[in-house]
């Protein structure tokens, strides 16, 4: 029992920090361990344009492509100087026209995408910044509590069917144990003959 337990302690622990690793850790063109620490800590306080629900710092490619490229706007940002707090500020507030020649807003233009420019410029508000939800945990912390009472389960249950039972050969019922009633007939037969052949010597050696 208590390695099963330990089982589903380590088990709970390595899941919760491969789930840290996937939502804290994201790629990037930057190689300054001080833009690197602004990167990450703008990208973990903006929304992820697709999935809201995720800071922009989950979001890879093949998620949310439009977040892709704003990763890759931030870095340019602060390439510049810029810190994590005033590119928060500028993507709730707006960047203005100063934005004009960065290459990522110069991508939005040859695709059209007017609108994700003009937010830029102008600001997204305040529901771009990313709020802790923490759903997706609870529900993760459940099914994790819901697999272990189904392994504790399972382990009880072959437990129980590996142990021995009472009604198996060598361990029977103090009720199994008693004599048949046939045996003890034919032992009283066995005894009233011996007695009877016993008074038929003794009554020939009177004669």
């Amino acid at each position: 029992m208590k390695s099963t337990f330990l089982f589903i302690i380590i088990h709970f622990s390595l899941l919760l920090s491969n789930l840290d690793a996937q939502t804290t850790t994201t790629t990037t063109s930057l190689t300054d361990p001080k833009q690197i620490e602004q990167f990450l800590d703008a990208t973990s306080r903006l929304r992820c344009i697709c999935l809201p629900s995720l800071p922009i710092q989950s979001c890879s490619y093949n998620m949310c492509i439009v977040s892709s490229y704003l990763k890759t706007f931030i870095e340019n940002q602060i390439k510049q100087g810029m810190t994590s707090d005033e590119i928060v500020y500028k993507f709730e507030n707006g960047f203005g026209d100063t934005i004009q020649d960065d290459s990522v807003v110069k991508h939005f233009k040859e695709e059209g995408n007017d609108r994700m420019i003009q937010s830029l410029m102008q600001g997204f508000g305040p529901n771009i910044q990313a709020k802790p939800d923490s759903t997706w945990i609870n529900l993760s912390l459940a099914f994790i509590g819901l697999i272990g009472l189904v392994g504790i389960g399972y382990y009880l249950i072959q437990r129980k069917k590996a142990s021995p039972s009472k009604d198996e050969p060598g361990n029977l019922k103090s009720s199994d144990k008693e004599i048949p009633k046939s045996s003890i007939n034919q032992t009283k037969l066995d005894a009233e003959s011996v007695e009877q052949d016993a008074l038929t010597k003794k009554y020939l050696s009177e004669l």
